[in-house]
């Protein structure tokens, strides 16, 4: 393997640990912008007309539990399930791409 090889698997994986940064801080926002947006409902609406529905799921390992609150429960936790099934697919793709590219470049080296 050249020099130059070892070179850009070395600078692909100081940017994949950019870009895995960057999604972290970009889930932290979204949680705290998702955790603030029923008070500002709560403030630009009468808050005897306010229903507030919510879902999520925690992955254990492999398990997706998967919870929800509100008039609009099931569907919310429907999607959450369809979004932990995406994510599931998705890093099982990831996993099969990397295993494959280090397999076919016979990296010793690690």
């Amino acid at each position: 393997m050249a020099q130059n090889d070892i070179e850009y698997m070395v600078y692909v994986g100081l940017e994949l640990e950019k870009l895995g940064f960057i999604l972290i801080v970009i889930g932290i926002i979204m949680v705290f912008i998702a955790a603030i947006a029923p008070l500002f409902t709560i403030i630009t609406t009468n808050i005897a007309n306010v229903e507030i529905s919510g879902a999520g799921c925690i992955v254990l390992f492999f398990i997706p539990i998967c919870f929800g609150y509100g008039e609009f429960a099931l569907q919310l936790i429907i999607i959450a399930i369809i979004l932990a099934i995406v994510l599931a697919v998705t890093y099982f793709i990831i996993y099969r791409m990397a295993v494959g590219i280090l397999k076919s470049e016979k990296a010793t080296y690690i």
